[in-house]
């Protein structure tokens, strides 16, 4: 979904609740006496403030709880409040696109078939160290702390790219995944997708030429973390991988938005792979920390335990 569409669907959901609310509370009046006159004081009251007069509604609003309570309902049913209190459900902060368009295109995405390789966020209460053999616990408890602190820092946190590296099956995709659930727990948007599923975004997006087109490529530059999993794995696709991926890190790392990828890839693999200027914007050490993992192949200890 595309950011035009999304704030369609945010501002359409908001008018329907308006509308639903403002049916609700005619309903009321005409079949409610006490309300009736509850509502009729209430707006003498809100014309009163309006010529700058001084007006006590406390007995007032009381006394419509009262009655909304014997309706079975609540204040809110007749102000029903914004899903999104930083824009009110307008899309737009300060002239600037709101959060919630951004989370909403990529929820749109992860239920779409284009979002079919995109992953599902965890927590840190789900990282358990002690499946790791004795010699290796100590650092991943001390990988996971260095995360959390990552976390409760974020976004302002200096470190703006993370590099999980190891072998298969060390832990890298549990933990990215991790990250990005409690950063989106902080009411921040993350895209998380393999990959391999980059790739297909970047091909879809370099071969559409609808108004569909900017869906694929924008959430990904916006968003407040991207994790991209598996670097290393997808195909070199012409003027497609190699292109976008510098692309989007470039983008990103100009526009000081995080980053996180995992790879089984070493940074000179990586450099072969995708050339020095892609690795650089990856390893650049005003602003990256690389994280490796463990030698072991998690999918073991966890059967050992």
């Amino acid at each position: 979904m595309d950011y035009t569409a999304a704030i369609k669907k945010i501002t359409a959901n908001r008018r329907r609740e308006a509308d639903a609310a403002e049916a609700l509370k005619q309903k009321l009046i005409d079949t409610d006496a006490r309300f009736y006159e509850n509502e009729r004081a209430l707006r003498l009251a809100g014309l009163k403030e309006l010529r700058g007069e001084k007006v006590d509604t406390k007995k007032l609003l009381a006394e419509r709880k009262e009655i909304l309570k014997a309706h079975g309902l609540s204040p809110i049913s007749l102000d029903p409040p914004p899903s999104c209190k930083a824009c009110n459900d307008t899309g737009y902060v300060g002239g600037k696109l709101c959060r919630c368009v951004i989370k909403k295109s990529l929820e749109s995405e992860q239920g779409s078939a284009k979002g079919k390789f995109a992953l599902s966020p965890r927590y840190f209460s789900d990282m358990d160290p002690s499946v790791y053999s004795l010699k290796s616990r100590p650092r991943t408890e001390n990988i996971k702390s260095k995360l959390e602190k990552y976390v409760a820092g974020f976004p302002e946190v200096g470190v703006k790219n993370l590099i999980f590296t190891g072998h298969a099956g060390s832990g890298k995709t549990f933990a990215a995944t991790a990250v990005a659930g409690e950063v989106m727990q902080k009411g921040y948007t993350a895209a998380i997708m393999t990959a391999f599923g980059f790739v297909e975004n970047m091909r879809a997006y370099h071969t559409t030429f609808d108004d569909s087109k900017e869906s694929y490529l924008s959430p990904v530059l916006d968003c407040d973390l991207l994790v991209i999993d598996d670097l290393g794995t997808e195909s070199i696709l012409k003027n497609i991988t190699l292109e976008y991926l510098y692309l989007v890190l470039n983008e990103r790392m100009i526009s000081g938005k995080h980053t996180l990828v995992t790879t089984n890839l070493t940074p000179n693999d990586l450099a072969s792979r995708y050339g020095e200027r892609t690795a650089s914007r990856l390893f650049d050490k005003r602003v990256a920390y690389a994280v490796p993992f463990p030698d072991e192949d998690l999918r073991d200890a966890i059967k050992r335990k």
